[in-house]
């Protein structure tokens, strides 16, 4: 829209001021950038890869150029055709990490010329989005609301809805950018059931194994880790995560992850962790862990299929016996060991009117 604001500038002004902004210091070389704009309609004025420092000088000129002749902020249509932009570059460049940006001082309001049955809403995009194979908000793609003034409460109910995050824009408008050295957080064999583990795990962490988040800015803000969001979870599956928060007060630093399960079942197992940094302007990569294990019971059987054979024991005396066990390969690595001693005690009564006298063992 073309309302001025008091200090002279209209706020359509303002908003191109901090794309360019956005553009020129935060753009690395080598993305690949889609800029949408809306008003009475909505269209793909750029789609490009930033090669160079020309390539960015060239775009911000483009932009510079827009102007602003709309009463309408058709947000909706905005977004679909930012959404249908950033699906292509995802099968251009699958390997990438995707994120929508919506800039924006205002609300959705669709234009009058556009019949209220035909007009997008976000609770459309909302049902259509959410169905797409292989392009689910907050895993495959994360969603931006940045907004300047006073945040709309619609929109953000719909960002947020999206598994997206809102970011006030105040002061010079600079990322911070953070890098994990890891992607993957592969426990490897565990248990079914109740366990605990560490990533990585201290025999990976006397290797010289680490997980470390680096930041070229480091300072009073905190990434936060979500719970393990398990694929296909069963009822009663849960795998907390702490610390729940890291600072990066420091440049560089390993983190150690402290997972603990519940419930788990057995099988070839998938999961993420989401990493985010609420109310910030900080660009996380990865967006997520992908957590991967396989779950195995632990069995142990017994060799002696009719029991154990003691023969006649003297009255207070005692005797020894070993059991053979079969672990598996689970169990084998959570036992201490293969054998186990049997002790009967030395006040044994003798029976009655037989030699023999059972004994019920468990363990």
């Amino acid at each position: 829209m073309t309302t001025e604001e008091p200090d002279g500038q209209t706020r359509f002004q303002k908003v191109r001021s901090r794309l360019i902004e956005f553009i020129r210091n935060e753009v690395d070389l080598g993305a690949n950038i889609a800029v949408v704009t809306f008003g009475e309609g909505a269209a793909l004025v750029a789609r490009e890869r930033i090669r160079t420092d020309a390539d960015k000088a060239r775009l911000i000129q483009r932009i510079e150029k827009m102007k602003a002749d709309a009463q309408a902020t058709y947000m909706a249509a905005g977004i679909d055709i930012a959404v249908q932009a950033l699906r292509a570059l995802a099968k251009e460049h699958p390997g990438r990490s995707r994120m929508l940006v919506l800039l924006t001082d205002g609300k959705n309001q669709p234009p009058r010329s556009v019949p209220p049955e035909h007009r997008l809403t976000f609770q459309k995009l909302l049902q259509s989005y959410k169905s797409l194979p292989g392009f689910k908000p907050g895993e495959d793609w994360f969603f931006w609301y940045c907004f300047i003034g006073k945040a709309d409460e619609q929109t953000q109910k719909f960002v947020e809805s999206m598994a997206g995050e809102p970011k006030a824009v105040t002061g010079p408008w600079r990322f911070r950018k953070v890098r994990f050295n890891r992607v993957v957080v592969n426990l490897g064999d565990v248990a079914t059931g109740d366990w605990t583990a560490e990533f990585p795990s201290q025999a990976d962490r006397k290797l010289g194994e680490s997980l470390r988040a680096t930041t070229r800015a480091p300072g009073e803000y905190q990434l936060q880790f979500s719970d393990v969001l398990l694929d296909e979870a069963g009822k009663g599956e849960t795998i907390t995560v702490s610390p729940r928060t890291v600072s990066m007060a420091k440049a560089d630093q390993a983190v150690v992850l402290r997972l603990t399960a519940r419930n788990v079942a057995a099988g070839e197992r998938r999961g993420r962790i989401v990493i985010r940094s609420p109310g910030k302007m900080v660009f996380v990569r990865p967006q997520q862990f992908h957590v991967r294990f396989r779950a195995s019971a632990a069995e142990v059987l017994v060799a002696q299929r009719d029991g154990v054979r003691f023969g006649r024991i003297a009255p207070g005396k005692a005797e020894t016996k070993t059991i053979d066990l079969i672990p598996s390969e689970m169990a084998r690595r959570i036992a201490a060991g293969k054998r186990a001693a049997l002790v009967l005690p030395k006040d044994l009564p003798a029976p009655p009117r037989s030699r023999w006298r059972s004994v019920r063992l468990s363990g």
